[in-house]
């Protein structure tokens, strides 16, 4: 029995003397391989986040969950238009309320 210091550091026992000299672990030369696949990898760069976007969505939220409550009925009723504005901000623009019949009727 042979045993075998791996080029990763691992040990083997082999019936046989390697031809090689030089041996490693399947797993460890498939890591390897995999680590230097990933590092050469180009990273994506991520898209600028637009703040004034995401300030306008968050009032557009606060203004749909307000009428929800004003007129008591769920917020998929709401309809909140976000619009550029001509300093190329994102703005609350305008809100829809969209009622049924026995809705409008219970307003009365």
């Amino acid at each position: 029995m042979w045993a075998h210091q791996l080029i990763c550091g691992h040990t083997v026992t082999r019936k046989r003397k390697s031809p090689t000299g030089v041996i490693g672990c399947v797993k460890c030369i498939d890591a390897e391989e995999f680590e230097e696949f990933n590092e050469s990898l180009g990273t994506p760069l991520e898209s600028p986040i637009d703040d004034g976007l995401s300030e306008a969505e968050a009032k557009a939220m606060k203004y749909k969950a307000i009428l929800a409550g004003r007129f008591g009925i769920p917020s998929e009723q709401i309809d909140v238009s976000v619009r550029t504005a001509p300093d190329g901000m994102m703005r609350v623009d305008s809100a829809t309320v969209f009622l049924t019949g026995r809705q409008l009727k219970a307003l009365d």
